[in-house]
């Protein structure tokens, strides 16, 4: 087994610190599927705020390493990407018949 230069794993160091893993990107988006899901159902009456993603994951308050704006940002570029991909599927398969 190789090993891993020390200025490549400086680099996956950096990396990390500013890509948010997988899991912290579920967690984030499973917590504002929640979020949307109370407030959709919210009483305005006894719930005149909307709800926030904090509501229901309190412990971000308290983690700095995990900065839910940075994750929300790189969420929407992955939903954007999907996007793109997706039409160009679409287009692919409109060319093949596949599609109306």
């Amino acid at each position: 087994m190789e090993q891993l230069p020390a200025s490549e794993y400086l680099e996956w160091i950096e990396y990390r610190s500013r890509v948010p893993s997988l899991d912290t990107k579920v967690s984030i988006l499973l917590g504002e599927l929640i979020a949307l899901t109370a407030n959709i159902n919210r009483n305005n009456d006894l719930h005149p705020e909307p709800f926030e993603l904090t509501d229901f994951m309190p412990w971000l308050h308290d983690r700095e390493e995990i900065k839910v704006k940075e994750v929300q940002e790189t969420t929407m570029q992955t939903k954007q990407q999907l996007e793109i991909i997706n039409l160009g599927m679409s287009k692919f398969l409109n060319k093949l018949g596949k599609v109306q």
